[in-house]
């Protein structure tokens, strides 16, 4: 049985959260979207973006077709705040038999140890087939005909533990420290997630941030 742990901030420059995230454990599919054209309008796309892609994955749409549906309904959103268009990144994981399968459009990163060893891998870029501009790419905002969706397969035999988190996370927390927290026997999955958004806070994130944490 897989362990879940689960968080979002929107940090200290917003008044409302940017990043927002859905887990189906009974699907086996975990997502995090991440909104971007400021505040007023990202959170819109970003839940509007997860719904969509939600509704889409339990009716039996593959994750390509369930995102592109997606990009669809963000696209056609009202303009709202400032009028600037907005849109959200997209990280998916779903497990499928013994493989992890990762979607992704935008800057979200997933990490995962090595069961042997511990050691840390950054799915969304060392095992990754990276579809060309998809980190500089956003739902709702991108040509639909020219948004690259990047994936990735891993054996899921092979890792221990997975952390999908929006951009920040990463570089205010700094890889090694991701590796000790999800190397860590005596704490649980949750624990993992609120030490992981506690320390990009204390970093001094102003951006908004969100993380799920899955124990294999």
């Amino acid at each position: 049985m897989i362990e879940i742990g689960h968080l979002a901030h929107p940090g200290t420059q917003h008044g409302s959260n940017l990043c927002t995230y859905h887990c189906d454990n009974a699907l086996g599919a975990w997502m995090i979207l991440d909104g971007i054209g400021g505040e007023g309008s990202a959170e819109f796309a970003a839940v509007a973006a997860r719904d969509e892609l939600s509704r889409n994955l339990r009716q039996g749409l593959n994750a390509e077709q369930a995102i592109r549906a997606a990009d669809k309904a963000v696209h056609a959103l009202p303009k709202r705040g400032t009028g600037h268009a907005s849109g959200t990144g997209c990280l998916l994981l779903q497990s499928q038999g013994p493989s992890l399968v990762l979607n992704w459009v935008g800057a979200a990163q997933a990490f995962a140890t090595e069961r042997r060893t511990d050691a840390l891998s950054e799915l969304t870029a060392e095992r990754g087939q990276l579809a060309a501009g998809s980190r500089t790419k956003a739902l709702g905002v991108t040509d639909s005909a020219r948004l690259p969706i990047a994936e990735c397969v891993v054996p899921s035999a092979d890792y221990s533990r997975v952390l999908l988190a929006s951009e920040p996370v990463h570089t205010l927390v700094g890889a090694e420290r991701i590796r000790e927290i999800l190397a860590d026997k005596e704490i649980s999955a949750q624990e993992m997630a609120d030490t992981l958004i506690f320390e990009s806070l204390e970093a001094g994130t102003e951006d908004a941030v969100a993380v799920i944490v899955l124990k294999l």
